[in-house]
């Protein structure tokens, strides 16, 4: 019996050590991505085009935002007012537990002494964003632009806010 147990209780542990080893190997953790905002774009000062009927004389020009579901992306499509001599936005996301802040962080005119606004729509979208319910606040060089929007985001979102 002793030499049977010499001989089995090694090869029974190099099998398990290998199997634990083996089961290890094949398990991947799920990463998690920062959601991030990517496809920025900006239009250009929309007073100027010709063909835009919502700025015809005694027609206010709404600030609104608007969230659509496109593929695995959170495409959102914001008209603001803002200085019409703009050289660029820069731009960020952050997400604290459920709150989405969408952050401009400077806008930056091409002359300092800038004095004029216009109509712009910005158009981006959010990657790695996970399905779910959002509180979204817009801020313009630190400042809340309108109020809360509550946000549900699944693969059918389609919702516009006044701002």
């Amino acid at each position: 019996m002793k030499k049977f147990t010499k001989k089995i209780v090694p090869a029974v542990l190099i099998v398990t050590g290998f199997l634990v080893i083996a089961s290890f190997g094949g398990c991947k953790v799920k990463e998690t991505q920062t959601p991030e905002i990517k496809n920025f774009q900006k239009s250009e000062c929309l007073n100027e085009t010709q063909d835009v009927p919502v700025l015809q004389e005694n027609v206010p020009f709404n600030e609104e935002i608007t969230f659509v579901s496109q593929n695995s992306l959170l495409h959102v499509e914001l008209s603001k007012m803002m200085a019409c001599c703009l050289e660029k936005i820069d731009y960020e996301i952050s997400i604290v537990e459920k709150t989405i802040i969408i952050i401009n962080l400077k806008q930056t005119p091409l002359i300092p002494e800038c004095n004029c606004v216009c109509p712009f729509i910005l158009n981006f979208d959010i990657a790695n964003l996970a399905f779910g319910s959002y509180v979204v606040k817009i801020q313009f060089d630190g400042e809340q632009q309108g109020n809360d929007i509550n946000l549900i985001y699944d693969s059918n979102t389609n919702q516009t806010n006044q701002l």
